[in-house]
């Protein structure tokens, strides 16, 4: 395995002529209400790849420039010697997450995994070497539809206990990618999200992605219970878990290279990559507030305050829910829904803290 550590720079030339399209950072905090001293300072966040993609750290100080964001300290690890995929997709893909991890948690670590290949036999693996490394979040913005193998891939995420894997739930309709679908992972689904141009919230509402139940993957504790997600199937993991911006006609802002010629261009894209990606930033605040948050923590939260109830870390979504008193526990398509990111960044570090405390005394 090669490693690569490097600070970027937002110092070089920028090609002027064209303006950049989505959403931008600034929009993006505002609307979920990023705060600026949780930045996931002193936090490792892991973002997996498939092959190698040359320009990734010139992108990434391409967009940082643009954007005045501060220098980005990233670690690059190649699995092997994956081949320079020449897909354009792959290439997005990258870039979404760096640079979007980057722009909402700007003073977190980033440790880029490089796979030998797109399958998941390489890919899975890459997730769980990035935890060995000492990424407290993991990002897997990619994803397949289910297989019956698929717990083998669990129980290795299942040994890295200290580390939270966070995986897009997919662009299709009704249809659970994995990893998004283990009950190991936290699975992000997309909305429709419609900002003004400061990034005030005008709508937000589910959106068509990957919702549903898992074929192979059974209901897990922190699921249970829970009559909206009963409805859709007692017996099985539902998918997703939360959500955030997905829909690409409303989406984010990316700079994209050819690896080849050099030529950069802006590019619109989100998908349930790009909620993935915004979600891994979120939990680095989260860890930097001493918090280890897992996907249970997340639900009891929600329970607590279901979405559109005074004091909820998540937004409401789509129309007014009829249970719980009107409000939202968990909605088909966005799940617990979009977070209040200060908000549920701090509750959770107060609930791991209550969490961590009576494990402690019933230990003693």
């Amino acid at each position: 395995m090669e490693d690569r550590m490097c600070q970027i720079h937002a110092g070089l030339p920028f090609p002027t002529e064209i303006a950049p399209e989505g959403y931008t950072p600034a929009q993006i905090r505002r609307a979920y209400g990023f705060s600026a001293r949780l930045d996931g300072r002193g936090q490792t966040i892991g973002l997996v790849v498939a092959g190698d993609h040359p320009r990734l750290l010139e992108d990434l100080g391409q967009f940082s420039r643009f954007f005045a964001l501060p220098p980005a300290c990233v670690r690059i690890c190649r699995q092997g010697d994956p081949p320079v995929l020449q897909s354009c997709a792959w290439r997005l893909e990258a870039a979404l997450d760096v640079q979007w991890a980057h722009a909402l948690a700007p003073g977190a670590r980033l440790l880029v995994v490089c796979a030998a290949s797109a399958q998941m036999r390489d890919l899975i693996p890459a997730a769980c070497q990035a935890a060995r490394l000492g990424a407290g979040v993991v990002g897997m913005s990619w994803g397949n539809e289910e297989f019956p193998e698929q717990a083998a891939f669990d129980q290795m995420f299942a040994q890295c206990p200290d580390t939270l894997f966070v995986a897009a739930a997919g662009d299709w309709a009704a249809v659970p990618f994995y990893p998004a679908a283990s009950p190991q992972v936290l699975s992000v689904g997309g909305t429709r999200a419609i900002l003004s141009r400061q990034g005030d919230r005008i709508r937000e509402m589910p959106w068509h992605g990957g919702a549903g139940a898992s074929r192979y993957s059974p209901v897990p504790p922190f699921q249970q219970n829970l009559p909206e997600i009963a409805a859709v199937s007692s017996d099985y993991r539902v998918v997703p878990d939360v959500s955030f911006c997905g829909d690409p006609d409303y989406g984010a802002a990316v700079y994209v290279s050819d690896p080849q010629s050099g030529r950069g261009q802006w590019q619109q894209t989100a998908g349930t990559s790009f909620a993935a990606a915004a979600w891994t930033a979120i939990l680095a605040g989260a860890r930097q507030l001493g918090a280890k948050p897992e996907i249970a923590d997340l639900y009891r939260l929600a329970r607590q305050n279901p979405a559109g109830a005074a004091g909820s870390c998540f937004f409401a979504v789509g129309q007014p829910a009829t249970t719980r008193g009107g409000k939202q526990v968990w909605v088909p398509g966005a799940g617990l829904g979009p977070p209040k990111v200060a908000a549920l960044q701090y509750a959770l570090a107060e609930i791991c803290k209550n969490r961590d405390k009576a494990e402690r005394l019933h230990i003693e």
